[in-house]
């Protein structure tokens, strides 16, 4: 009457696994609570992952509460990262807070992911069109930990903070940042 609830859902696609369940509102009101498995981002059947995306290997919760879900839903999705990686960062826990809009347009606020070494924060939007303006914040607590990233410049020891901004398209970002190390 009203609704319609669904749980004990298992999905795999590819070598992902979804579990989790939620309820679909008669009036179009979808809210889920999904544990993740194993999702490689490089792979996400339901959106075109930017040219040169590292393969990787994340794990987490995903809360999802979406209004008028045809054509495009208007959706709240809040992610919690477990320990997991893409490509050579290592992610130890994350939140990513993500408002898509009706108009195909999307908002990210309250996003960190922890890795070895540091903290990183986003905050910003993503267009319709695949535009894409993001300031980003970062905090090293111990550089040699970052050193998988650094490739040939690895580091003996140092601390500081990183602040940038992130423009253009998700196919062709442009990254102006500063350093303090």
């Amino acid at each position: 009457p009203g609704a319609v609830d669904f749980s004990g859902l298992q999905m795999r696609v590819k070598r992902s696994e979804v579990t989790g369940g939620g309820t679909l509102s008669t009036k179009g009101l979808l809210t889920a609570d999904l544990g993740f498995r194993d999702v490689n981002p490089a792979l996400l059947p339901w959106w075109k992952p930017p040219q040169g995306t590292p393969p990787g290997d994340l794990d987490g919760r995903v809360r999802v509460t979406a209004r008028r879900i045809a054509p495009r839903p208007d959706a709240t999705l809040a992610l919690t990262l477990s320990p997991g990686r893409i490509g050579r960062l290592a992610i130890q826990r994350g939140s990513i807070r993500l408002v898509a809009h009706p108009d195909g347009g999307a908002v990210f606020d309250s996003s960190w992911i922890q890795m070895p070494g540091g903290v990183l924060s986003v905050r910003g939007r993503l267009g319709s069109n695949r535009s894409l303006d993001a300031t980003v914040n970062g905090r090293i607590d111990d550089l040699t930990r970052l050193n998988p990233l650094l490739g040939g410049m690895p580091a003996e020891s140092g601390t500081g903070r990183v602040r940038g901004r992130i423009i253009g398209t998700v196919d062709d970002p442009r990254c102006v940042a500063q350093g303090d190390l």
